[in-house]
This record gives C-alpha cells, sequence and structure tokens, in this order.
C-alpha cells in the first residue's frame, strides 16, 4: 500500500491505495504510485513517476497524447473543455478532449478545438464579438440589441427586410432614407428613361443613367441613346515609317497592338444646345467665351443660331466637367478615340471614311468648307449623308474641331507600348499639356485629318479650333 493522488475531474485526492487507473464518469482518475513525496523512495523504479510524468510509458519516452504544458495543450483540457496554460497533469473535459491539437499561448483558450483570445466579449450571445474567432456582427456594440431577425433597435423604416440603423440585415439602397422604399423601389425614384432600371434613389438594377443626370433612355448594350457602342478588342494604333503614304509622324511610331474594354463614346461633337442643358441644370459651372469675344466662339448668353454647332472656348478642366457632371463619363483615350475612328484590327485606314477618296468637303469641315467667306464650324453631324462616318458611325472624327482628350501628351508614348498594351492611357497633371485629336476647321493641311494624327495644347487655353466629345462605361 502507498499514498497516492488521484485526479478526478478536475479534483486532487490523497489516498492509500493499490496501484490502478479507472474511469469513472466519463473522467480519467489516475492511481499514481510514484508521488513527489516518495520519489526518493522510488528513485530507481522506472515504473514508477512523478506526477509530472503520468500517463508516460514504461520506457520514459514522452506521450504526446496526454504530455500537457504551457505551449502544447493535446489532450489538455479542463472540465468545460477548455485548454488551459500552465497545467502539468491530464484532466477530462465532459467532450473527452475536444481540444487536441490546439496550441495556445498566455493569453489564449481553446474553444470548440479552436484558439481564442480570453478577451472574446460577446455580449448579445450570437457566436459573434469584439476579440471573438467568429467576428464582429453589426450589434456588438450594443449588445443587448440582438435578436434572430436583427438588432432589437433595428429601425428598418421602410420595412423591405434590409439594414436599416443598426440591423443585422443586408443593406439596399434605400436604407438612408428609410420612408422612400416601395415594391417597386423608392418612393422619390427617379429612373428618367422608364425602363426600369436604377435611377437616382431607386432600389432597382444599375442602368447607364445612374449618376448621370444628362443621360436619358439606354440602349441594352448600356450606352445611351444617341451613343455608339465599341466592343471589346484589338486595334491597330498609330503607324509606321512608310506607312499612310509617307505620312507617318514620328511621334505615331510604332505602330501596336491594343486591347480596350469595351465602351461608350458619342456619335457627335458636343453641341452648344447640349452644353446650354447642362449649365442650365446648374452640373456646368462655366461659361465659354462668348461670339464677343471672338466671332469664331460660338457660345451666347442666350440661344442663338448656332445652337446645333460644336461647343468651343472652352479650357480641357471646364469642358471635361461637361463629360464627369453631367453624362457620368470623362474624355475618350487617345486609343479610345483613335479604334474609334479606325476600327478594329487588321483595319489601318487613313481616314475615318477609309483610305480614298481624301479629304475634302463632302467628307470633313476643314479649311473653311462651311463658309468660303468666314472660317466657321458646322453643325454637329452635318454630312446626314454618312460621308465621313467612321467604321462605328462617329462623325467628325475629322474636321470640324480638334476634339480634347484625356491623356498628356509625349512625343515618345508609343514605345511604352511597341509589343501591345491593355487600355492604355498617358496620365499627368491638369496643367501639363494635353493631346488633341481630329483636326479642324480652321486648318488647311490635309494631314490633320488622318486618323493617327496627334497634336497638343495647352489646357488652360480656351482654343477657338478645339471642342469634345465624352466616352463612359456601358
Amino acid at each position: 500500500m502507498k499514498d497516492a493522488v488521484w485526479s478526478f475531474c478536475g479534483l486532487w485526492l490523497t489516498q492509500t491505495v493499490l496501484s490502478a487507473s479507472l474511469l469513472l464518469g466519463g473522467c480519467l482518475v489516475s492511481f499514481n504510485p510514484g508521488t513527489n513525496a516518495n520519489a526518493n523512495a522510488n528513485a530507481n523504479d522506472n515504473t514508477n513517476a512523478d506526477t509530472d510524468d503520468a500517463g508516460l510509458p514504461p520506457d520514459g519516452s514522452p506521450d504526446a497524447g496526454s504530455q500537457c504544458n504551457p505551449t502544447n495543450c493535446a489532450g489538455c483540457c479542463d472540465l468545460a473543455d477548455v485548454c488551459q496554460t500552465g497545467i502539468t497533469d491530464s484532466y477530462c473535459g465532459a467532450g473527452g478532449g475536444s481540444c487536441q491539437n490546439c496550441t495556445t499561448t498566455s493569453g489564449t483558450a481553446c474553444a470548440n478545438g479552436t484558439c481564442e483570445s480570453l478577451t472574446c466579449q460577446d455580449n448579445d450571445g450570437d457566436n459573434h464579438g469584439v476579440d471573438c474567432l467568429a467576428g464582429d456582427d453589426a450589434c456588438d456594440s450594443d449588445g443587448q440589441n440582438w435578436t434572430v431577425a436583427g438588432c432589437a433597435a433595428c429601425a428598418d423604416g421602410d420595412g423591405d427586410g434590409y439594414r436599416g440603423t443598426g440591423c443585422d440585415l443586408p443593406e439596399d439602397s434605400c436604407d438612408e432614407d428609410d420612408q422612400n422604399w416601395t415594391a417597386s423601389g423608392c418612393a422619390n425614384c427617379t429612373d428618367a428613361d422608364g425602363d426600369s432600371l436604377r435611377g437616382t434613389d431607386c432600389d432597382l438594377a444599375a442602368d447607364c443613367d445612374d449618376n448621370a443626370p444628362g443621360v436619358g433612355e439606354c440602349h441594352a448594350n448600356g450606352c445611351p441613346i444617341g451613343w455608339a457602342h465599341i466592343p471589346a478588342g484589338d486595334f491597330q494604333m498609330g503607324c509606321n515609317s512608310g506607312e499612310l503614304g509617307g505620312t507617318c509622324e514620328t511621334d505615331e511610331q510604332p505602330r501596336h497592338t491594343v486591347t480596350l474594354t469595351a465602351y461608350c463614346i458619342q456619335k457627335t461633337e458636343v453641341s452648344l444646345a447640349m452644353y446650354r442643358s447642362c449649365r442650365t441644370a446648374g452640373a456646368c459651372t462655366s461659361t465659354p467665351n462668348d461670339t464677343g469675344t471672338s466671332e469664331l466662339c460660338n457660345w451666347t448668353t442666350t440661344s442663338a443660331g448656332r445652337e446645333s454647332h460644336p461647343i468651343n472656348c472652352l479650357p480641357w478642366l471646364d469642358s471635361r466637367e461637361y463629360c464627369q457632371a453631367w453624362l457620368g463619363g470623362d474624355f475618350p483615350t487617345e486609343a479610345q478615340w483613335e479604334k474609334g475612328a479606325r476600327g478594329a484590327s487588321p483595319d489601318q485606314r487613313m481616314y475615318p471614311w477609309g483610305d480614298s477618296p481624301g479629304p475634302g468637303c463632302s467628307y470633313s469641315n476643314f479649311n473653311q468648307c462651311y463658309s468660303a467667306t468666314a472660317p466657321q464650324t458646322w453643325p454637329v453631324g452635318y454630312l446626314s449623308s454618312g460621308n465621313g462616318d467612321s467604321p462605328y458611325g462617329l462623325m467628325d472624327m475629322a474636321g470640324n474641331v480638334w476634339e480634347w482628350m484625356l491623356d498628356t501628351y509625349d512625343d515618345n508614348i508609343y514605345n511604352d507600348c511597341a509589343s501591345g498594351c491593355t487600355d492604355p492611357v498617358n496620365s499627368g497633371t491638369n496643367s501639363a499639356n494635353k493631346v488633341i485629336r481630329g483636326g479642324g476647321f480652321y486648318h488647311s493641311d490635309t494631314i490633320y485629318q488622318r486618323v493617327t494624327g496627334r497634336e497638343w495644347d495647352d489646357p488652360t487655353r480656351e482654343p477657338v479650333n478645339t471642342g469634345f466629345r465624352c466616352v463612359r462605361t456601358p
């Protein structure tokens, strides 16, 4: 008979018993004949061990299934199935060891086999909380508010089963205005084109008139009415020396393959009337130079005879405001403009309408085509016959007015894309010189009518010979 230490569900008992091990009520009870108190008496007995060696095999080698220390919790669970640090004996948990293979460090515990911060605060009892492995939920800052349907204080004012203020629910587009939701959307939904797709404050699928007050009805392809849809794909940009009848300029070289994602582009240049609508609505805040400043400027303070002509005499940044604030778009990049003018690969045409005939007043407005007595623009889309149109039906891509591009001018930029590139744009500051494309009514040189032609202008100027058109994502 020897003194023994019993480990019974976390309770230590000392009795004089025979060496034995029992399993009582699902808990391991260890009879340890070799207690520390009798260690000296059994120093030469390899079959006896102190309490730190409980469960070791006769040869004394470690048994990972029962060994316990502050960094290895294998099999070391307390009665709540929680791995504890600093334990030097085996405990049995109600789950029979659910903390196996759990390694903890100071300040962590094992919950359902996973190490978790001891600071986990699951105030509302939904298995989420601050510092908890399950993560936060919308009600963690207010522990008393969670219910199966959401927070008890959930302000789902529109009653659509979506998140309002403090709700543990998914969001909808009317959550910031709880009173506006109806079965078909928000009560003040502005679906300007009546296509049952989202407009301002509408709980409907997205549409091309979203955040674009100047856009009305849209095509099924996602482009506004009056715009062209340019499909994704490759085209040939620029030219090589000797091409295009030997007219290829240095800054247009080398010819390279560009891949573009799909986009929408206006078929015409922006007219005076179109810009006036933006000004009247307050989306455009700038006033172009008018005919009183220069007779070549089309703007007038009140509607006059040039409403159908392209807007000009407007700086780069003010022109861009129209595309962004009114149409939800931007200026085209050089690549977008040139593909729209030239067409997809393998087309390498010289002019928007083809390689021939050469430029003339039946195809573009240059060298005073519209008025022989005084230089003047012509109305946007003036050639209703389709003469001068690009493969995508874009009008006045040669002549009438030069057009502002999004890109900053760099005469060597094409070398960066010599082996091909995707959706290129040469970004820069608003004050850097900007690319202009397409030629204008005031020039007599036919070289400016080519689709590859590149020029630049100071973005702070208000040139009589420059206007713009816009692009946007479908």
